[in-house]
């Protein structure tokens, strides 16, 4: 099994990269982390390449696709920042243009196997999670993610670091699980 996770913050020993941690010391298999700070990936420039192409007209989308492609499982992981996904997660994931494309404009499925997904957010204070939460559903569903894993948590980390907050640690361990179990063909192509 190989778990592709997307790091969207620049914090490589802060909250998130905590859980994202804790999620690793419990998985099995190969783990691929791709850090959306240090991701020589630009974002999509609506070219309209994809319109009619089974990729993108830049090369740094390779490189992408073929981890999307290879991966059983797929972690957005991701502080918040102004009630939303990070700017850096996001102009990388852009480049996703390219299956929305290929599905809703050519009638193609580019990315074959089905995948399972989980959500890691980190966050203080009070946050309405319904944009974030939609955004990670449409990501997720390009990358063809069909069964979703409950979000893993730690919010008010101003006063707890998540390295520290038993509940969302046992989420992250929980998540594991979840993607150590297999993948499961009863599961309905919509459950993202």
């Amino acid at each position: 099994m190989k778990t592709l996770i997307f790091n969207g913050s620049p914090r490589k020993n802060g909250d998130t990269m905590s859980l994202v941690q804790e999620l690793i010391a419990h998985l099995e298999g190969e783990v691929q982390v791709i850090h959306a700070y240090d991701a020589p990936v630009k974002g999509c420039i609506d070219c309209r390449y994809c319109w009619d192409h089974a990729t993108c007209s830049m090369e740094d989308f390779q490189n992408l696709d073929q981890a999307i492609q290879e991966a059983d499982q797929i972690v957005l992981a991701s502080p918040i920042y102004f009630g939303e996904l990070t700017g850096d997660l996001l102009r990388t994931l852009s480049k996703l243009q390219v299956y929305w494309s290929a599905e809703f404009m050519r009638k193609e499925q580019l990315v074959q196997k089905p995948k399972k997904g989980g959500l890691i957010l980190a966050y203080a204070g009070n946050c309405d999670l319904n944009y974030p939460l939609h955004t990670a559903r449409i990501l997720f569903r390009n990358m063809r993610v069909t069964q979703l894993f409950p979000v893993v948590c730690s919010k008010d980390t101003d006063r707890v670091p998540a390295a520290k907050d038993e509940e969302a640690l046992a989420k992250a361990r929980a998540l594991a699980a979840f993607f150590n179990e297999g993948f499961s063909f009863a599961a309905t192509e919509g459950g993202s």
